[in-house]
């Protein structure tokens, strides 16, 4: 049951309710996320952990010294003496980061978390706190 408020004209504000008599709320975005982490406990935390240390070792970072490197041909990374080619380096580093929050690119990356959670607690000798090494 989706209920609809407006603040601010234009402006709308979503809430999903689950079960009305139950009380139950689904607010936000991050709620499904949340739950599928929970779901799969120490594999879905391992899945994030993966996710983002090979975002940042394989793309983002690579990406940024390529970038840099194309208006410093003699140079991959900053000269840490120098504040100038710091702030470039960051200001190249900061770019790349919002062009990965582009919707499709963000959804890529979360659907590749929820694609390793299953995968993760199948192949991996992590088990929850119960004992049971698949989600409940």
């Amino acid at each position: 049951k989706l209920l609809r408020t407006s603040g601010d004209v234009g402006v709308k504000h979503h809430v999903w309710r689950t079960d009305s008599t139950a009380g139950q709320q689904q607010v936000g975005m991050f709620d499904g996320l949340r739950h599928n982490v929970q779901k799969f406990g120490t594999a879905g935390l391992l899945s994030l952990l993966l996710e983002t240390v090979l975002f940042w070792a394989i793309f983002l970072i690579p990406a940024t010294c390529f970038i840099y490197h194309s208006s410093h041909p003699d140079a991959w990374l900053p000269d840490v003496s120098d504040p100038g080619s710091c702030a470039e380096f960051s200001s190249i580093a900061g770019s790349c980061w919002l062009f990965c929050k582009l919707p499709p690119i963000e959804a890529a990356r979360w659907a590749w978390v929820f694609a390793m959670m299953p995968w993760i607690s199948e192949h991996t000798t992590i088990r929850d706190p119960n004992g049971s090494g698949a989600p409940q």
